[in-house]
Order: structure tokens, then C-alpha cells, then sequence
């Protein structure tokens, strides 16, 4: 199986991927030269994922970080939950939204029980994407800890609506979140530095501010869909004309 992809990549008219860091992984694996990889990024809408202003209800002084991506393995949920305790002991009036359904769910649940920690986190049963923007509008920080992550298109929506992200330095996720800039990024698998990333965020409101800038303008300059639809057509008309002289 694996030299027939490497075959069908070393063969094909083009080769493109969503991030600059998975066209290099693509790359190394079938031998081919990462400048004939051409990136062509996923884009969110950034009038869909847009900033809004909490409700006098909501601002109560608390802080909420919130989680999405669903309570499969691969994203990481156990190191959060392993991370809450430690949170809590420097920022105690911090309330965690997990979002999803997934294989590690209860796990992640008798986790929290155990840490003595349930109280503070509420579970959310899976959302349409619709959704999403109404849960992550009250949200301080969202947190990515996946320990494979091809792109992290879940950071840029965040990012857009001003919302800081700490996310496992791994894969794409190294493109969508500017470390130090629009969020940080943390050892994956460790509980301890995303606590660190999540206490550092949630003590200074100027930096959630700044970051949260950051990130719109990160996604309205370099992943607006609307831009990047029309890479994509331009792209791919590009392709079928190379192949139609070809042949």
C-alpha cells in the first residue's frame, strides 16, 4: 500500500496539501521535491466565526476555556482533563467546556471525577458546526491538544473570533496558530504545559486581547475561504490546462 501511494504521488500531475508542514512530510515520504508541493490552505468565514461581545449574564468574572474537537485519542482530551486541576489551583474560577462524543468520553469523564474536578467542567454533547460560534463566543481560550493534527482549521475559527488558542506543537497546527502571537504552543501530551499556557493566558486580559487580534487578522488576510476558493479554481484550471497541452 505504501509504495503505491508513493507511487501515485511521484506520478501525479500535481501534488497539493493544506499546510506548509504536512507538504513537507508529504514530501519526505514519497522522495519527491517539496517545491512541486503546492499548499492550498482550508479557509474559514470569517463573517460566520466573528467576534462577538459577551452578554451582560455572562460577564461574571469567571474564565472559560473551551474544547471541540470530540473525545477520540488522536485529540488529545485526557491531557486536558489532567491539566484542569492545575489550572483551577492558580485560577480557580475557571470553567471548562468540552465539546464532542467519541470513544475516550467516559474515560475523560471518571477522570475528572477522580481528580475531583467534575464541577468545573461541563459537558456539551456534540454541536452542528452551525453552532459552534454561539459555545465559542463565551470562551477566554480554546485548547487543541491533539497529538496528530494535519492542519488545525478548529484554530483559525477560533482565531477569528478573538479567541487565543493553546494547542500541542505538532503538524499543522504549527501553521494555523502563531506561537507567542495569536495563542502558544505546548509539548504535546503534557498536561503540565498546557496548564502553564492556560494560566499565563487566563492571568493577563491584555494578552487574550492581543492575541485575539492577532488571530482575525491572521485568518482575514492569509485563510478567508472566499480568497481562498478562488486559488483553489485558479489552481486546478492551471493543472487541466498543463495536462490538456500534455496531451
Amino acid at each position: 500500500l505504501r509504495q503505491t501511494r508513493v507511487t501515485l504521488l511521484r506520478r501525479a500531475d500535481a501534488v497539493t496539501t493544506c499546510g506548509r508542514t504536512f507538504a513537507r512530510v508529504v514530501a519526505d515520504y514519497a522522495g519527491i521535491d517539496p517545491g512541486n508541493v503546492d499548499v492550498l490552505p482550508f479557509g474559514v468565514d470569517p463573517d460566520f466565526f466573528r467576534p462577538v461581545e459577551r452578554r451582560p449574564d455572562e460577564a461574571d468574572g469567571s474564565c472559560r476555556v473551551g474544547f471541540f474537537k470530540g473525545f477520540r485519542e488522536v485529540y488529545g482530551p485526557t491531557y486536558l482533563v489532567q491539566a484542569i486541576p492545575l489550572v483551577l489551583a492558580h485560577v480557580p474560577n475557571t470553567r471548562f467546556g468540552m465539546v464532542g462524543d467519541g470513544a475516550q468520553l467516559v474515560l475523560c469523564q471518571e477522570m475528572a471525577f477522580d481528580l475531583g474536578v467534575n464541577s468545573s467542567i461541563d459537558w456539551i454533547p456534540r454541536q452542528p458546526h452551525r453552532e459552534l460560534p454561539k459555545l465559542m463566543a463565551r470562551w477566554d481560550v480554546t485548547v487543541i491538544p491533539s497529538v496528530q493534527e494535519a492542519f488545525g482549521v478548529a484554530a483559525l475559527e477560533s482565531s477569528a473570533m478573538e479567541v487565543p488558542v493553546v494547542a500541542s506543537d505538532v503538524g499543522g497546527l504549527r501553521d494555523t496558530v502563531r506561537d507567542g502571537q495569536t495563542g502558544l504552543l505546548v509539548p504535546p501530551r503534557s498536561p503540565e504545559a498546557i496548564a502553564d499556557a492556560l494560566i499565563m493566558i487566563l492571568q493577563d486580559a491584555d494578552l487574550r486581547r492581543r492575541m485575539g487580534r492577532a488571530g482575525r487578522e491572521t485568518v482575514q488576510s492569509e485563510y478567508d475561504w472566499r480568497d481562498l476558493h478562488d486559488r483553489w479554481i485558479k489552481f486546478y484550471e492551471q493543472v487541466r490546462g498543463r495536462i490538456c497541452v500534455m496531451v
